[in-house]
Parts: C-alpha cells; sequence; structure tokens
C-alpha cells in the first residue's frame, strides 16, 4: 500500500492551510505573551515546517545527483527532530496549563529525549543509525528508527500520567485539551511507522494542533484563567445537565469573601488577583474530593460556588421531611 505523489501533496496541503488559517484567526491566542502562547506558536511553526518537508522528502527520494541526495537527508532528519521536538513541546504545554508552572528540573526531564534525538541525528549524518540513503538516493529506515518514532509515544503517556495525577487530586477537573492531539496523532502516526509509504503523521499533527487551540478557547469559556475556577457558564451547564437526570440531583454552596474589594481599593488590583489565586487553592484541602469549583463573582469577583454532583434525591418519606435533612451523602 502507498500514496503517490499527488495524494502526499494534497495532505500536506491540507496541513499547511490548516495552520495558516489558525495563524489568521487565533491572533490573539497565537500573538500573547504568556509561556502556553509561546509554546502553541511554536507548535504552528513546527508544523507548518513539518509538512512541508514531509513532501520534500517523498519529491527527493530517489532523486539523482548531489541535490537530491542533499534534500533526502536534510529533509528526514529534519523530520525526525521536529517531531520529537513537538511533542516535547506540547508535553511542556500540557504540564503547565495543568500545573500552572513547571520546574527547571522537569524542563530538563522532558528535553532528554530531544538531546538523544539530535545527538543520534547528528551522528546518522556520517554513520548511518537512524536511517540511510544509497546511492539511488533512496531512503531506508534502519532499526533505531523506532526508538526516535517511539519518543512521540513517551511524550503522550507522560501526558496521560499527568492528567490522571491531576485529576485524581482535583476531581472536579473535566476539561483537558491534549486529547485533542494525542487522538489523531497516535492513530497518524501508528500507520506511518508500519507503512511508511503513507504520510499521514504531520496532517494528523495539523489537526491534533487545531483542535488543541480550539480545546483551549473552550476551556477560556468555562474556567478563569487567573485563579483556574469553574465559571457560571460551566456551572450552568453542569446543572443543566445533572438536573435531566431522574436519580441525581445537585446542592450547591455560595462562598462570599468578605472586605474583598478593600484589597482592591487600597493594595490594587494586582494584589487582589493575587488573593483570588489564594483564596482558590485553599479550598482543596477543606472539601472531599470530586465537586468542582465554580468563580461565580460579579463585578469584583468575590463570590465562589461548590457544587456537589450526583446527590441523591431524598426519599419521600413524611418523618425525614418533619425532623431531617438529608444531606446527600450516600448510606
Amino acid at each position: 500500500m502507498s500514496a503517490d505523489l499527488s495524494t502526499i501533496y494534497a495532505l500536506d496541503l491540507m496541513g499547511e492551510l490548516l495552520m495558516m488559517t489558525l495563524l489568521v484567526c487565533n491572533v490573539w491566542r497565537l500573538r500573547g505573551h504568556a509561556r502556553e502562547d509561546r509554546l502553541l506558536r511554536v507548535l504552528v511553526f513546527c508544523t507548518m515546517l513539518g509538512c512541508l518537508a514531509d513532501a520534500t522528502s517523498f519529491s527527493s527520494d530517489g532523486m539523482p545527483g548531489a541535490l537530491g541526495r542533499t534534500l533526502v537527508v536534510a529533509s528526514n532528519t529534519f523530520l525526525y527532530a521536529s517531531g520529537v521536538i513537538l511533542c516535547s513541546c506540547w508535553a511542556l504545554l500540557i504540564h503547565l496549563h495543568l500545573r500552572g508552572s513547571v520546574t527547571r528540573s522537569r524542563e530538563l526531564l522532558l528535553g532528554i529525549p530531544v538531546a538523544i534525538c539530535l545527538a543520534l541525528l547528528a551522528v546518522n549524518l556520517w554513520v548511518p543509525l537512524v536511517f540511510s540513503v544509497d546511492a539511488a538516493n533512496v531512503y531506508s529506515r534502519l532499526p533505531l528508527s523506532r526508538l526516535l518514532m517511539g519518543f512521540p509515544y513517551a511524550y503522550f503517556l507522560y501526558a496521560l500520567v499527568l492528567y490522571a495525577r491531576v485529576h485524581r487530586s482535583n476531581g472536579g477537573l473535566r476539561l483537558f485539551p491534549g486529547w485533542a492531539l494525542l487522538l489523531p496523532v497516535a492513530v497518524g502516526g501508528s500507520v506511518q511507522v508500519f507503512v511508511p509509504t503513507v504520510p499521514l503523521f504531520w496532517p494528523t499533527v495539523s489537526v491534533g494542533i487545531a483542535g488543541t487551540i480550539a480545546s483551549l478557547q473552550n476551556e477560556d469559556i468555562y474556567r478563569d484563567r487567573l485563579t483556574g475556577l469553574y465559571s457560571r457558564a460551566y456551572l450552568e451547564r453542569l446543572a443543566s445537565g445533572e438536573l435531566r437526570r431522574d436519580d441525581a440531583g445537585m446542592t450547591g454552596i455560595m462562598i462570599d469573601l468578605n472586605a474583598f474589594k478593600s484589597i482592591n481599593d487600597r493594595y490594587g488590583h494586582n494584589v487582589g488577583d493575587q488573593a483570588l489565586v489564594d483564596a482558590a487553592r485553599l479550598r482543596p484541602g477543606a472539601r472531599r474530593r470530586g465537586p468542582p469549583r465554580q468563580g461565580c463573582g460579579g463585578r469584583h469577583r468575590d463570590d465562589r460556588a461548590l457544587c456537589r454532583r450526583r446527590v441523591r434525591r431524598a426519599p419521600q418519606h413524611p418523618e425525614r421531611g418533619r425532623g431531617q435533612a438529608h444531606d446527600g451523602r450516600d448510606p
């Protein structure tokens, strides 16, 4: 099974057009100065270059002469390197998004596969280790290429483990932008690992990057970027979904931060914002794991809601209605 050049060009062109569309339509997100925004720019430009190099590698394969050999070696070297670099930046983006910050030691840990990849590719320029180019300028993989192609899956596994740990510590976590890239790239990359002549990796990366940005935009609707608390929009969505179920209800607690306006007036909004962040961090230790938290404040953002889902409806017993209040806990 193989794909002709016209199919390859069409797939890579679609990837390029998708990335160009993102650059035009998501200027506010891709031109920001936050670290997440910078990482998104790296992902977009790396994908654009990857689609171009992908088309070049198939076009130059078997091309006679020194130029053909140079294009084959350069394009395939770049594809291996950019694939690992892109997935490392994606894993760093997911860590930063879920944790809020990344330690220097964690950055170094995530950079180890990149360093190994670049070192092997540098040696491969003189001694074929990852791939070889024969006298007819035809590219072929070597067994060590499996290691470099496995690094993206290691980053995927890292993101999944991180998500599971964050989800376990914060039962309210529902949004995970990593799925948007992980699923299509895992499928497309797996196909190309076993069928090298079907170039699906970079087109599926384009789809995944577009999905990641769309997922982040959706999360901005449902979560407050400052505190990480869910917004009123998420609360209303949660309520509408739960109240449609016959066996579930919902209870909620509204919390007011007393005299919060005086902090803004006296110390400024930067200090007020930090106070909100600190207050949001205090709540997880004071509740059972599971219920999501919503920020429902208005002008001064001094109200927050804590909601419990899957609350059992109280049995219709007259005696309970007179003197006992059902607390929502399972017997």
